[in-house]
């Protein structure tokens, strides 16, 4: 039986880095704090499948000449803005589209200054 497959965003303090000093880990789309020993066992588990993701620097500038909205800049995207953009929606961005600011069929770049995460209701309206 193949064992649950379950997908958890955690961001890891510096002080992670070392097995030698302890740190914390912030759940996405909780309030959880978590030791980073935790997080360790939760990685040495035979049955669980670690990917591990570089990390995106949020200062950057990313663009591409396509309409479609490459991974990494999706990513950027969601960790710059981790709600919907939409005025006082508090949908998480991770539930949400990617969408261009101003409109692509307007000129509009897809690159990291112009997208931003929007849910679906306000991305339809």
């Amino acid at each position: 039986m193949k064992p649950r497959q379950v997908v958890i965003h955690v961001h890891l303090s510096d002080a992670a880095i070392s097995r030698d000093e302890a740190g914390t880990a912030h759940v996405e789309e909780t309030r959880s704090i978590l030791s980073t020993e935790q997080v360790r066992e939760w990685c040495a588990n035979t049955d669980t499948a670690v990917t591990i993701k570089p990390v995106i620097d949020l200062d950057a500038h990313h663009h591409t000449d396509a309409y479609a909205v490459p991974d990494r800049l999706t990513e950027q995207a969601r960790l710059a803005q981790p709600v919907c953009a939409f005025p006082w929606c508090e949908r998480p961005a991770r539930r949400c589209d990617t969408d261009h600011v101003a409109a692509h069929g307007d000129g509009g770049p897809t690159c990291s200054c112009n997208l931003a995460p929007l849910c679906r209701r306000h991305h339809r309206a």
